[in-house]
């Protein structure tokens, strides 16, 4: 196929998504990042950094972080969270000026404003900031940052509330939105911690490595109070498999029972306005939306839905989520996976896509956690190192490291990451020059 470029960017022809190429107009799209080569540089200085403020002066002086979130901590008990990534420098004056009709949907809908490209080189031209890397991009003192004493937190929702005492406001839209509504994947992030803090307790290097594994469920939390999920449930007449979510132990291991129902009624849930009876506050984030409207028809039926489909599908109600939940990466065996679906409120998110092993089953999973660690600073300039890879570092199924970090993090456990020179030394396999 032809591919055409303008000087505002790549063309595209996608109906679907409300741009096509017609004969009255033509739609582009500008990559900030595709302007640059810094990312490489930016994380080799980032990996000299000091202390946290450090980190994010070199990050800045590089200017080549794309679109990720960065969190840090430091030996002086300094966190960090930062949205200092390459964005586009349009203001929300400037964008308010330059938004099409279909350009404001697009905002609306993706956060991605669509400018007038008759005035692109003019007018509604990407600004510049004095203290950016390079023009057109916003600058370190326009984007969202803090240092705190206590923890951060983001996964990947907006920079809004990377603590639940501070709210990052009054940035441009096009980096993300504020006094929104939180996922429920943040919320169980967030909850982990807020749960541990109670009664005067502290995290430590073991209590924050075993939130990963622990495989909680925020929305599952959030609908059993009251009896609300059983109550639903009940509606539908399906007594098997009711009793199954009702000894559902409302986590996501391998060993859980019911996990599967639950993730599937999930999938099939009417929209907030109608799944719940109290609805987000901005006051509020982390706790609401809540209290699950069992009195909606919608919701039953979702249920209703969930457990027809597994009974089409011939799967047991009572099936083990490890027997089901396997890895599906190159020449993976079926090894039982914890964690599923950031819609079900998993911290440890997994999903099945085009999956090359195992297609069968249920789930054979191909996408969400990749490489996971849990670093904490000991006495005496120590490091407590916890690593894992989860779909191990060969892609040669023959290899003895195709699988055995998969297996590891099935297990629920963790790779003691080689630090020291001395460390590196007896984790040695082979030198190449």
């Amino acid at each position: 196929e032809d591919l055409y470029r303008t000087a505002e960017g790549y063309v595209i022809d996608s109906p679907a998504t409300l741009t096509p190429w017609s004969v009255t107009s033509v739609w582009a799209i500008r990559d900030a990042n595709a302007e640059h080569l810094r990312t490489i540089d930016t994380f080799l200085e980032m990996g000299k950094a000091k202390n946290v403020r450090d980190l994010l002066r070199r990050q800045d002086r590089a200017g080549g972080m794309p679109w990720v979130n960065t969190t840090a901590a430091d030996r002086r008990g300094n966190v960090l969270y930062a949205d200092h990534s390459v964005v586009p420098h349009v203001t929300n004056e400037m964008k308010n000026r330059c938004l099409t009709p279909v350009g404001l949907v697009l905002d609306q809908v993706a956060g991605l404003p669509g400018l007038d490209g008759t005035l692109a080189q003019s007018s509604c031209a990407w600004g510049a900031d004095a203290d950016a890397q390079r023009p057109g991009i916003f600058g370190p003192e326009n984007l969202p940052q803090t240092v705190r004493r206590d923890w951060v937190m983001n996964a990947n929702d907006s920079y809004w509330l990377p603590n639940p005492a501070e709210r990052l406001e009054g940035f441009a839209t096009i980096i993300g939105c504020e006094q929104c509504q939180r996922s429920l994947r943040t919320r169980m992030v967030s909850q982990y911690v807020i749960d541990r803090l109670k009664g005067k307790r502290k995290e430590t290097p073991r209590s924050l490595a075993s939130h990963e594994h622990a495989n909680r469920l925020r929305t599952a939390e959030l609908m059993r109070e009251d009896g609300a999920l059983d109550d639903v449930c009940d509606a539908t007449g399906e007594r098997q498999a009711c009793a199954v979510l009702k000894r559902w132990d409302g986590r996501s291991n391998r060993t859980s029972v019911g996990t599967h129902i639950f993730e599937e009624f999930v999938a099939r849930v009417p929209a907030d306005t109608e799944l719940w009876r109290t609805q987000f506050s901005a006051a509020d984030p982390l706790n609401t939306p809540r209290d699950l409207n069992t009195a909606s028809a919608s919701v039953v039926q979702a249920m209703q839905d969930a457990i027809d489909s597994l009974r089409d599908r011939r799967i047991p109600f009572d099936a083990t989520w490890g027997s089901l939940q396997v890895a599906g990466d190159p020449g993976a065996p079926p090894i039982g996976l914890g964690g599923g679906s950031a819609d079900a409120g998993n911290a440890n998110v997994l999903s099945s896509r085009a999956a090359p092993a195992n297609s069968k089953r249920y789930a054979a999973i191909t996408y969400g956690s990749s490489h996971i660690q849990s670093i904490a600073f000991l006495p005496k300039g120590r490091l407590s190192t916890r690593t894992i890879l989860t779909y191990s570092q060969d892609e040669d199924p023959a290899s003895p490291y195709s699988a055995d970090q998969t297996r590891i993090f099935g297990a629920g456990k963790w790779v003691r990451f080689a630090w020291t020179d001395k460390q590196i030394r007896r984790d040695l396999v082979r030198k190449v020059r």
